[in-house]
């Protein structure tokens, strides 16, 4: 991995440094990451696929830091969100649900990533939900939604295997949604 000079963090093995703007080189290609997202978590919506007749989501499911897919963010040298963290403390599960009333307590996450949306209108009926559309992440379109039927959609499973193939395209759409901090 090479990187620029300017906004200097640590990495997430906690020994060396990144900067930012960075460009992530691998086998396929080089990508650059201009700004350094601060916080991202991996969501998955509880009821994603039954949606009301008004578009409306009761449920929101995260992945908490214990888990594989959250932890390739930390691996890609970001954070996970304070709202994340807190409630991974509290449990030894990988997963966790809350009521869509409480959306504040995701208010501090920078993106949101997500997958099974073959036909890519989550965030649009996301961004029409009275609840859901005041996440901050959601509002601006700091949203990641990986299809489930597409090699990229492995990244949100993450794989020795998987990662070095889909690291380029993973790595991109991360950019696009830091794009809009």
């Amino acid at each position: 991995m090479r990187s620029s000079d300017t906004d200097e963090t640590p990495a997430a093995s906690g020994n060396a440094t990144t900067t930012f703007p960075l460009t992530i080189t691998h086998a396929l290609d080089t990508i650059p990451i201009e700004k350094k997202p601060e916080r991202v978590a991996t969501v998955n919506w509880a009821n994603h696929e039954s949606l009301s007749p008004w578009g409306s989501f009761s449920k929101i499911s995260f992945y908490t830091t214990h888990d594989t897919r959250s932890q390739f963010f930390t691996d890609l040298g970001m954070k996970h969100p304070q709202s994340i963290a807190k409630a991974s403390a509290t449990t030894k599960e990988f997963s966790l649900t809350q009521s869509a009333e409480q959306v504040q307590n995701l208010s501090d996450v920078d993106i949101i990533v997500t997958y099974g949306d073959a036909e890519g209108t989550t965030l649009a009926t996301l961004q029409k939900d009275p609840l859901l559309s005041k996440i901050p992440a959601i509002r601006r379109g700091s949203f990641v939604s990986l299809p489930g039927s597409t090699p990229v959609a492995t990244a949100a499973n993450p794989t020795p295997l998987a990662v070095s193939f889909v690291l380029k395209d993973y790595v991109d759409l991360l950019g696009s949604a830091a794009d809009k901090l």
